[in-house]
């Protein structure tokens, strides 16, 4: 990567971890190691750039403070950009920068990437239709428990008193989920991007202590920590439900149709890995 090549940072105000000088102090890093900022774009004020915007201006590195949702529409708009990307947590899940960084805070990071050389590589991705997920897909009823996580990130505790038992509801009650080549169907099923494809996990939510656990796992922001069973690691995937599926994908939510077919690819941008490649633990 070249070094003279310029900088762009993309946060996201609404972010649950946007903090300005927290912004501040990376331009500094930055500045200090004669690597300087060329432009700031603040999400929500002015539009993700886009893929033809940073070649055009020649751009070898955009940094992104926030968290996977930020992350992963920000890299959808740039699409197939071959640059180099800098995912810092900043957000209320942190999974992706987490894998690639381990539990490093974003000034650490910033501070390590301005001075020196950082592992780079392409990291896998799931593609569908519609979309692209760099830290991993919910499908199935216990989605709606998105909708927690939005009430807990703005202090909702209005929100959070009706969004808590309609996810319990939808948990229980919703369509399951089945996957091509498993026999047993799962309340939803977690998918999460793998060097050999896709990971899936089966949720599993059949008696209250289950429910509890996976409420806790939200609210912590890492619902990988729900009961789960390990269903294997798939090239392809294909989901099949009763009706429409509800998704969380990186974290935000959609919706697919009773079929859901994805695949396991690489990410045409190059991500800065403290770690030295992407870790999911």
């Amino acid at each position: 990567m070249a070094h003279k090549a310029p900088i762009w940072l993309v946060t996201n105000a609404s972010s649950g971890g946007h903090n300005e000088q927290t912004l501040a102090h990376i331009a500094t890093l930055f500045a200090e190691a004669r690597r300087p900022i060329a432009r700031r774009i603040t999400l929500g004020e002015e539009p993700s750039p886009t893929g033809d915007e940073a070649s055009a201006a020649g751009v070898g590195l955009v940094i992104i403070y926030g968290g996977d949702g930020t992350i992963s529409s920000v890299v959808r708009a740039l699409g197939d950009w071959a640059g180099h990307i800098l995912a810092l947590p900043g957000g209320t899940m942190n999974l992706l920068a987490r894998a690639l960084h381990g539990d490093r805070p974003a000034l650490e990071l910033a501070g390590t990437a301005a001075r020196e050389s950082m592992f780079s590589a392409p990291i896998p991705v799931i593609t569908a239709e519609r979309f692209r997920a760099l830290a991993g897909i919910v499908a199935g009823p216990t989605s709606a428990w998105g909708d927690v996580r939005e009430h807990l990130r703005n202090t909702d505790l209005k929100g959070l008193a009706s969004s808590v038992p309609g996810a319990l509801s939808e948990t229980l009650t919703g369509n399951a989920i089945a996957v091509e080549g498993v026999a047993e169907e799962y309340q939803a099923v977690y998918l999460q991007p793998a060097p050999g494809g896709i990971e899936l996990r089966g949720i599993v939510a059949q008696q209250a202590t289950d429910l509890i656990a996976h409420g806790w796992a939200w609210l912590a922001g890492d619902f990988r920590n729900g009961p789960n069973v390990q269903l294997g690691t798939y090239p392809n995937a294909t989901l099949r439900s009763d009706g429409p599926v509800g998704l969380l994908v990186d974290g935000e939510k959609a919706e697919a149709g009773s079929i859901l077919h994805v695949h396991g690819e690489f990410s045409p941008q190059r991500f800065l890995s403290r770690r030295g490649g992407i870790r999911w633990t």
